[in-house]
């Protein structure tokens, strides 16, 4: 055996190769941006060359307002007054300017972390967020964590409660996954179109479809079947026959379900992607999507159908 070979498992397992430890991954790359920030914060930026340029043609045209009025002038010291021209070109640019860049930035760091606590890894960033006019944002968890929460659930004759008069643009109403209110339409969706796996005993997979599991009191029983995790069970489980995994393109998924002796086709995705699909349109479906789409919620929207 060739001695600079690591030795075998003790246990008898396969030995694994380490390609990527913590410190490579997202986390670790932000973190690590954070903890060795790059030390220019300045404003160098071409919004600082303009205004330098615009201060030298005012000076260029200062100095040649001095040249014309007095250099014909015969009690004048030509020397002298060259001297005087030059000083106004050079000190129309103070050699304090770069500090005073640079200091406003700072300052704006610390302001960022003190009342907003934002921590900015990229300082020179700061200048240019001045100019920008739409902010679009993920969804958080880089730094936190990667568990989503559900809010609750929109009931379609929720839509029509809403007043399309109302000023403060409320959303409405939301209701408890597990709770009663939810039909066995909505429920069948929330828990039988997913794409988990079970592994150890837990589901495996999107973030948001392990809560929306979780929070309906449903668990995973096997690869292809779900059930309520408390409980009778009995002819409550659904079977898996079928899943149409997401598709960035459709912008939905689906999967067809089999609950005791009925199958079912059922669908999750953007409110606008499956509003095409609806045979009948909820009144109000558009304008209670957009009310919590405007708080920066994930909106899924779903639709089931049984097969003959």
């Amino acid at each position: 055996r060739d001695p600079a070979l690591p030795p075998h498992p003790p246990d008898g397992g396969v030995p694994a190769l380490v390609l990527a430890i913590g410190p490579e991954t997202a986390q670790g790359s932000l973190l690590r941006a954070m903890a060795y920030a790059p030390p220019d914060a300045g404003a160098n930026t071409a919004d600082a060359a303009v205004f330098i340029g615009i201060l030298l043609l005012c000076a260029a045209g200062a100095a040649r307002y001095v040249y014309l009025a007095s250099w014909d002038d015969p009690t004048r010291n030509k020397a002298a007054l060259a001297l005087h021209l030059v000083v106004i070109v050079t000190s129309v640019v103070p050699p304090e300017l770069p500090m005073e860049l640079s200091l406003a930035v700072t300052t704006s760091l610390a302001e960022l972390g003190t009342k907003c606590g934002i921590f900015c890894t990229e300082p020179w960033r700061i200048p240019l967020a001045g100019k920008a006019d739409v902010v679009a944002l993920d969804k958080t968890g880089t730094l936190t964590s990667d568990e989503m929460v559900v809010r609750g659930i929109v009931l379609p004759h929720a839509f029509a409660c809403m007043d399309d008069d109302d000023d403060n643009d409320a959303p409405p109403p939301l209701v408890d996954a597990a709770s009663d209110a939810v039909s066995d339409a909505a429920r069948r969706v929330l828990v039988g179109c997913h794409s988990l796996a079970p592994r150890a005993g837990e589901a495996v997979g999107d973030p948001l479809e392990r809560a929306v599991l979780r929070d309906a009191g449903w668990a995973l029983r096997g690869r292809d079947v779900v059930a309520p995790a408390e409980g009778d069970v009995d002819g409550r489980a659904l079977l898996i026959r079928k899943r149409y995994d997401f598709s960035s393109q459709l912008r939905r998924m689906s999967a067809v379900v089999r609950e005791g002796k009925q199958e079912h086709v059922l669908t999750k995705g953007a409110p606008e992607a499956v509003r095409a699909l609806l045979a009948a349109v909820p009144p109000g479906y558009d304008d209670a999507c957009a009310r919590h789409m405007a708080r920066g919620r994930r909106v899924l929207a779903l639709a089931s159908r049984p097969l003959a």
